[in-house]
């Protein structure tokens, strides 16, 4: 009996500890990248804002599993994705999960200082919000690495796409 008492307490104490800790952690969690692409504002915007053109540049967009509704609105694999809004040369999304997780992105054309070089940079960040759960709050410790690597190489192909031309 000793045992089982001193077993459940170890567990709830250490649940307790872990949570304690977790409570640290931001309930926020932004993973941001930027990119700078030699073309005008409006082409950038044209491969940013229209899911359908994702498909020259976002890796995973060719697959069968993912279905294209609109220029708005898609489900890739298990997670649907729409675009809520373009504003002020920014598209902004809501990215749904199968498991009900929602993160909100932006993707952001800032234009150059310089009126007379056709450069932009291009920025793109994710936004989770986390429950106090502590499970959710050590796995977003992992964002950077999981998002931030895909968010560069799709900005990269974005790059290479209107950069070169070969996305037409």
């Amino acid at each position: 009996m000793k045992l089982i008492r001193f077993t459940v307490l170890s567990i709830v104490v250490l649940f307790a500890v872990v949570t304690a800790v977790s409570l640290l952690f931001p309930s926020t969690v932004v993973v941001s990248r930027a990119i700078d692409i030699n073309g005008t504002e409006d082409s950038v915007l044209s491969y940013t804002a229209n899911l359908q053109k994702w498909k020259f540049w976002v890796e995973g967009m060719k697959d069968s599993s993912v279905i294209i509704y609109s220029p708005l609105r898609a489900q890739l694999n298990k997670t649907g994705v729409t675009i809520d809004s373009i504003q002020n040369k920014a598209a902004f999304a809501t990215w749904v999960g199968s498991n009900g997780r929602v993160m909100q992105s932006m993707l952001q054309i800032i234009p150059s200082a310089n009126k007379e070089n056709r450069q932009v940079t291009l920025h793109w960040q994710f936004v989770q919000y986390l429950h106090w759960y502590p499970w959710e709050k050590f796995a977003s410790m992992m964002n950077d690495k999981i998002l931030g690597v895909m968010m560069e190489k799709n900005l990269s192909h974005l790059k290479d796409c209107i950069e070169k031309q070969i996305c037409l």
